[in-house]
């Protein structure tokens, strides 16, 4: 009658465990599963900690949503949802690293989507779409350079959901 939520390094989470959670995948066991240090940023242990493949590995597992939230609001959020939400298993991809959090949380998460975007920055002439906290904040600094020059205004979405996108 338990929920477990799984937690370890994202590059050892999926892919050390891939087997197993492969099986609860096609069992249609619910899981959450939460990945830290994902992604480039904890480089000084070397290539072995930098989850770079975890996206891939975890979306092509059969009923498994990937989420990454971009501020701890978010965090929150795509929890929530994980947990009492969704009817089946979810990675949440979390990173490690410094960024701006006052720029990423100054807009307040929307209510989640299955496959929608927030959409920080309204805008018409370009659309810039980011997920997680670092990238999003990128995403925000360089709208905020575009929108200095004339005839631009960027929009800029944060696509949290990394395995399904609503047209």
């Amino acid at each position: 009658g338990y929920l477990p939520i799984v937690h370890s390094f994202a590059a050892f989470l999926t892919s050390r465990a891939a087997e197993q959670i492969y099986n609860n995948a096609t069992e249609g066991t619910k899981l959450i599963y939460v990945g830290g240090l994902a992604g480039l940023i904890p480089g000084a242990p070397g290539h072995s900690h930098q989850a770079t493949r975890d996206v891939r590995s975890m979306g092509s597992m059969p009923g498994i949503s990937v989420l990454e939230p971009a501020s701890p609001a978010e965090v929150k959020l795509c929890l929530d949802w994980a947990v009492r939400t969704s009817g089946q298993s979810c990675y949440l991809r979390l990173i490690s690293g410094s960024y701006n959090a006052a720029r990423v949380s100054r807009v307040e998460p929307e209510p989640l989507r299955i496959g929608v975007g927030q959409v920080m920055q309204p805008g018409s002439s370009v659309a810039i779409v980011a997920s997680g906290p670092f990238l999003t904040e990128l995403a925000l600094e360089v709208a905020a350079e575009l929108n200095s020059r004339e005839g631009w205004s960027p929009k800029v979405i944060n696509a949290r959901w990394l395995s399904e996108a609503d047209a």
